[in-house]
């Protein structure tokens, strides 16, 4: 996720597993729509997942649940991040172990006020997600393109 640092959803990660590669490490799958977070070297990446996704031992996984949306645990998170890179040891680096992240103190709303701000909220976040995927395809685009035309194989007119 550290190439992913200024979008907020991620559809892979830098390298894929396979489906065997799944079954002989007991990979779990997590749903479209988890709240990722890394946890160790650095702690505090984010990003909600796009589509089905298996992560390793640097993340937390936070599936929304009991009427939480993704939109909301991801704030909620963002809002707690301070306190939970505090939380965190380890001398080589420093890592954040689900017990201990599960004594980070988050003020939990109504589930009423939860599914006000998911519902004003909702349309801003498919948006977001549309114009990052874009921005992506615009950047594989240019990346194709530019070289052609630094050796004269395409001019723009």
């Amino acid at each position: 996720m550290s190439n992913n640092t200024e979008c907020k959803f991620i559809s892979r990660g830098a390298v894929d597993v396979s489906s065997d590669g799944i079954k002989s490490a007991s990979l779990k799958k997590y749903p479209k729509g988890t709240v990722l977070l890394s946890s160790r070297a650095p702690i505090g990446y984010m990003a909600i997942a796009r589509n089905e996704v298996t992560t390793n031992q640097g993340f937390k996984s936070l599936i929304p649940s009991k009427g939480y949306s993704s939109e909301f645990i991801f704030y909620a998170v963002q809002n707690c991040l301070k306190a939970i890179i505090q939380y965190s040891s380890g001398s080589t680096f420093k890592e954040i172990s689900g017990t201990v992240l599960k004594t980070v103190k988050v003020r939990l709303p109504s589930e009423h006020i939860t599914d006000k701000y998911t519902r004003q909220v909702e349309s801003i976040f498919k948006r977001q997600d549309m114009l990052e995927q874009e921005s992506q395809q615009l950047a594989k685009l240019r990346d194709w393109l530019l070289p052609m035309q630094m050796n004269g194989q395409v001019t723009v007119k």
